[in-house]
């Protein structure tokens, strides 16, 4: 297996980086471009906003009374009253109240991480039928210039009186077969590339510039281990729990009684009576308020609810994490089956090609066999066929197994 992957991998490198080129540009369209990615980046901006507002105090307070029928004091009538208060949340509950924003806003950015991953996977599977249709028209039309050749040849050893009408009728048959199928695989070229044209946001029908298939493979180095690793939709759990332990910090710190401070400012008129002191003098007292939480229950359910969220969300984290290793495992199964097959149709088609010579070259020598020549050449066709989609198989499952284990 390891020298079968060695001479492969060397043998058609210079195709794979040409293609490798052509998909690399098309991940970074679709970055670009695709509207579910860039809804994603503005909710994570949207979540960045949030930080900004809830670290601030409240507004502070600003009122005005006017005694329509004012009230007598020794010193003159009081006229209007201004009033101007702030209230301050127990201390540590701003910080609390940021800590919350800063780690949804965080979880956001890692879903945005999330969304980018699969969209690149995506792209990669909406790629490769397109490169597997694009072989099979290839395969199909070589298979037909062959069979014309057979046609040539059966045609001069029916001029010979070596071979009947027979063989030419024969494969008359199989050329109109094949030229039909020709057509319906050009017929679905179109739905093809407007599933991979939408992914990156632009026409259904913009022409998808397509190289040779890639035909190279290497020793897949995704451990289960890394699944785990720098995984941003488990780094969103991660997150989202964090936020939930600090909303059960922030809901005891609600608990706690606010301080409020504020300034009464009076407006008072002159009786103009020269035995008062201060007669006319405006009143200034400052105030303070303190807000009493008695109604406890509220707050325990808050704390109750935050525990529940935690409770909730690392059982979510459980089942996604279970959801990757089942994904996984599937996953490095159609890895190792499309090597195995590869392997096998690539020794199948070797093996064909030399059957199919010796029995031209037998036809052509005495004209017997035909049958079995259109035989041969029917499987050739089944086989390449056949290998053109495990390779498409094999670079999915390369695809979904870089997904799952974090890489682009």
């Amino acid at each position: 297996m390891r020298r079968f992957t060695c001479i492969i991998a060397i043998g058609l490198l210079t195709s794979l980086m040409s293609n490798a080129q052509n998909l690399e540009k098309y991940l970074e369209i679709a970055a670009q471009n695709n509207p579910g990615l860039k809804a994603k980046y503005v909710e994570f901006e949207a979540a960045l906003q949030k930080v900004e507002q809830v670290n601030r105090l409240n507004d502070p307070t600003f009122s005005f009374g006017y005694f329509i029928s004012p009230v007598e004091t020794r010193v003159g009538a009081q006229r209007m009253k201004f009033s101007l208060g702030q209230m301050f949340p127990w201390f540590g509950t701003l910080d609390a109240r940021q800590d919350i924003a800063s780690q949804l806003a965080e979880s956001k950015y890692q879903e945005f991480l999330a969304k980018q991953l699969l969209l690149y996977r995506n792209v990669k599977k909406a790629y490769y039928p397109i490169l597997e249709l694009g072989e099979h028209i290839k395969i199909q039309q070589n298979n037909l210039k062959l069979l014309n050749t057979y046609k040539e040849l059966a045609n001069i050893q029916f001029s010979n009186g070596k071979a009947t009408m027979v063989d030419v009728l024969r494969v008359d048959i199989k050329m109109e077969d094949l030229e039909s199928k020709i057509s319906l695989l050009n017929d679905k070229r179109s739905p093809l590339e407007a599933t991979f044209n939408l992914l990156l946001n632009r026409a259904a029908d913009t022409i998808v510039l397509l190289d040779s298939f890639p035909k190279a493979v290497s020793e897949y180095y995704g451990a289960q281990d890394s699944l785990w690793l720098n995984n941003p939709k488990i780094a969103a759990f991660e997150l989202r729990i964090g936020a939930a332990k600090s909303n059960e910090n922030l809901a005891t710190l609600s608990s706690r009684p606010q301080i409020g401070i504020g300034l009464d400012y009076v407006v008072v008129s002159k009786r103009n009576v020269s035995t008062i002191p201060d007669d006319g003098k405006d009143i200034l007292m400052p105030m303070a308020t303190v807000t009493l939480p008695l109604y406890r229950s509220k707050y325990k359910a808050a704390i109750k609810e935050a525990n529940l969220q935690q409770e909730v969300l690392n059982l979510y984290k459980k089942d996604y994490e279970n959801n990757l290793l089942s994904q996984y495992t599937l996953a490095k199964y159609k890895y190792d089956e499309s090597l195995e097959l590869i392997r096998l149709y690539t020794s199948e088609v070797t093996k064909t090609k030399r059957i199919l010579g010796l029995l031209a070259i037998s036809y052509g020598t005495n004209g017997k066999d035909y049958v079995e020549l259109l035989r041969a050449q029917q499987t050739l066709l089944e086989h390449e066929l056949t290998l053109s989609t495990q390779w498409k198989e094999y670079h999915i499952a390369v695809a979904q197994l870089d997904y799952l284990t974090n890489k682009k």
